[in-house]
C-alpha cells in the first residue's frame, strides 16, 4: 500500500530547464540594461547639472557667488563616487577644480588686461594636470576613461585595471594623457598671445572657441584612438589564444 503523505520527486523536463535558462538570461539583460541607463543619467547630470546651474544663476547673483552655488553638484557627485561606490571618477573634480581656477583667473586676468583668455588658462591648467599625472602609477586619462569603458560593473572594473599589467596599455594611457595634456597647454599659450596682438573685441569671440574646438578635436581623438587601441589588443589576445591552442593540440 503506497503512502499518500509521501512527496512526489519533481523532474524538470528540458523544456524546463531552458525556460528557466531563457528566463535567467533576461533578467539579466534587463537588469544590465538598466545599469546602464542609470550609469548614462548619473554622467550625464554630473556633467550638465553644474554648467546649467552655473548660465542661470548669472542672471541673478553676480559671478563668484553662481561659481560658489555651481560647485556644490559636483562636490555632491565626487563624494557620492568616493563614498558610496568607492570609485575615483575624476570628471566632478576636473569639473570642481575648473569653477574654482575661473574664480581665480577671473580677477587675474582683470589685472592683467587679458580677460578673454581667463577660459583657455583654465583648460591649460587641467592639461598641465594631465601632465603631472604621467609618472604616478596610473593616469588621468586611464580614471577619465574607466566609467565608459566600463560603466561600473565589478568584473569589468577587475578586468579594466588588471589591463595595467601590461606594457602596451600603459603606453596608451600614457600617449593619450600627454596628447590631451600638450594640447590644452598650447591653445592657453595661443589664446594668450593672440589677447597680447589682437582686439580685445576680437579675442573675446575667438578665444572661448579656441578652447571649445580644442577639447572637441582632442575629445574626437581620444575615442578614435582608445578604439583604435582597444582593437589592437583584441586581435593580438585573439592570437595569442590561436597559439596557445595550437601548442596544447600539438602536445
Amino acid at each position: 500500500m503506497s503512502d499518500n503523505n509521501s512527496e512526489t520527486k519533481f523532474i524538470p523536463t528540458e523544456d524546463d530547464v531552458y525556460f528557466k535558462s531563457l528566463l535567467a538570461r533576461m533578467q539579466a539583460k534587463v537588469l544590465y540594461s538598466l545599469e546602464v541607463t542609470w550609469f548614462h543619467i548619473h554622467h550625464n547630470c554630473e556633467i550638465s547639472i553644474p554648467i546649467i546651474l552655473f548660465i542661470n544663476l548669472t542672471k541673478f547673483i553676480n559671478h563668484d557667488n553662481a561659481i560658489y552655488y555651481s560647485s556644490i553638484p559636483s562636490i555632491f557627485f565626487f563624494l557620492i563616487s568616493s563614498l558610496v561606490y568607492r570609485l575615483y571618477e575624476p570628471m566632478s573634480l576636473l569639473i570642481l577644480i575648473g569653477f574654482y581656477l575661473q574664480l581665480l583667473f577671473n580677477h587675474t586676468a582683470n589685472q592683467l588686461n587679458l580677460y578673454p583668455a581667463h577660459v583657455n588658462w583654465i583648460v591649460g591648467c587641467l592639461g598641465l594636470q594631465f601632465l603631472l599625472s604621467i609618472p604616478f602609477t596610473k593616469t588621468t586619462v586611464f580614471y577619465l576613461i574607466q566609467p565608459w569603458a566600463t560603466f561600473n560593473h565589478p568584473q569589468r572594473l577587475a578586468d579594466w585595471h588588471g589591463s595595467w599589467q601590461y606594457a602596451g596599455f600603459r603606453k596608451t594611457m600614457r600617449v593619450l594623457t600627454g596628447v590631451l595634456g600638450i594640447g590644452f597647454i598650447l591653445q592657453a599659450i595661443l589664446a594668450t598671445i593672440l589677447v597680447i596682438y589682437v582686439s580685445p573685441n576680437v579675442t573675446k569671440y575667438v578665444c572661448p572657441v579656441i578652447a571649445g574646438v580644442t577639447i572637441a578635436g582632442l575629445m574626437a581623438w581620444l575615442a578614435i584612438y582608445s578604439r583604435m587601441m582597444k582593437k589592437k589588443g583584441d586581435e593580438a589576445r585573439a592570437r595569442a589564444m590561436r597559439q596557445l591552442e595550437e601548442s596544447q593540440q600539438e602536445v
